[in-house]
């Protein structure tokens, strides 16, 4: 039977209300507003209390009250993910990863919970997004080479900008080998060299800011000719010379190649990036232990910070596949489950190393 929206007084006939998918409770609006939230950085719980707010329930207390959250994530994410998941060839592509740490709040002691893995990129035409977002146990060359490849690129990015991460080095190299074809040019982030430099220079109380070294330093990651003098001034210097014969061949040939690369030099993107997902998830990453969950929401989390994560849009998308799929939701619920043994309850959390 038909009735009158409550909130604006719209006589609505029996087939045109909101859209609640078979078996299913709650209706599509409530679940495309959780998944944004959740892609904001707001907790499970907290996602769902809002959602059982605005479904009229009664709030949950105890263990599990952010059961609802976890599992709408589990069961509508990926349809979203599928439908504005970035599909365009980055120039540049912008490596990196950081260990998320988790403080007890008791003892103020901090401890590694995970790695995330971040990927940004920079199109022909200019643009600048986030391609991808992982969390795993560690940060090892077959974790960034599977992450790679479910990034789909259609092709190999003309250049990787990262901070001389051997890790990353060696599955790009697995990744687009050079014997099979064109192969990304690997360029070390010129801030961080330029750090590295400062540091080494440093040590020789020869950082003055306006000294002859630092001087030649501005220059030093440009054109070959600034390399090369900045080279020769280390010469009389014992750590900065050091640091020179240890990096000198590899930044001279970077240098050299440099005008004929994109003009994206810098992990400055992605270290944003980083910035803003710890902002956003490290303050509770103990409680994200369940790694096909946590990536699901790391990519909502990406949908946010690229700016395309409407509420609109999502439930446009839910409610177009709940079409497609006569009602159904795409999985049933309860069906992402970190693994628990039945002898002695112990779980495998799968986002914690073995």
């Amino acid at each position: 039977m038909g009735g009158v929206c409550g909130a604006c007084d719209t006589h609505i006939a029996a087939h045109a209300g909101p859209v609640v998918p078979r078996a299913y409770s709650h209706r599509l609006h409530l679940v495309a507003d959780l998944l944004v939230a959740v892609g904001m950085g707001v907790s499970y719980k907290h996602a769902s209390e809002r959602a059982r707010a605005a479904a009229g329930r009664a709030p949950l207390v105890g263990n599990g009250t952010g059961q609802l959250a976890a599992e709408w994530v589990d069961v509508w994410a990926p349809v979203i993910l599928a439908a504005l998941g970035e599909t365009a060839q980055p120039e540049t592509l912008l490596l990196d990863s950081t260990d998320f740490l988790w403080a007890n709040p008791r003892t103020g002691r901090r401890q590694r919970e995970f790695a995330i893995i971040v990927a940004c990129g920079h199109t022909v035409a200019g643009a600048r997004r986030v391609w991808g977002v992982r969390a795993s146990p560690t940060a090892q060359a077959d974790d960034y080479l599977e992450f790679l490849a479910d990034l789909h690129l259609p092709g190999p990015p003309a250049s990787i900008v990262t901070d001389n991460d051997v890790a990353i080095q060696a599955a790009v190299g697995r990744m687009w080998p050079a014997s099979s074809g064109p192969a990304p040019y690997m360029y070390l982030c010129e801030h961080h060299l330029r750090e590295r430099a400062k540091v080494a220079l440093a040590r020789d109380n020869a950082d003055a800011p306006l000294g002859r070294w630092m001087g030649r330093l501005d220059t030093a990651f440009r054109r070959s000719e600034g390399w090369d003098e900045f080279a020769d001034a280390c010469g009389e210097l014992r750590g900065a010379n050091a640091w020179v014969r240890a990096n000198g061949a590899r930044i001279s040939a970077q240098v050299a190649a440099r005008d004929s690369l994109p003009a994206h030099h810098s992990t400055a993107a992605v270290d944003a990036a980083v910035r803003q997902l710890r902002g956003m998830f490290e303050d509770r990453s103990f409680a994200l232990r369940n790694a096909l969950r946590t990536n699901l929401s790391l990519g909502l989390a990406v949908l946010h910070l690229n700016n395309v994560d409407d509420p609109g849009t999502y439930h446009r998308i839910l409610r177009e596949h709940a079409e497609q799929a006569g009602g159904q939701p795409p999985a049933p619920q309860r069906r992402n489950r970190d693994h628990r043994d039945p002898t002695d309850s112990t779980r495998t959390d799968s986002l914690r190393r073995p």
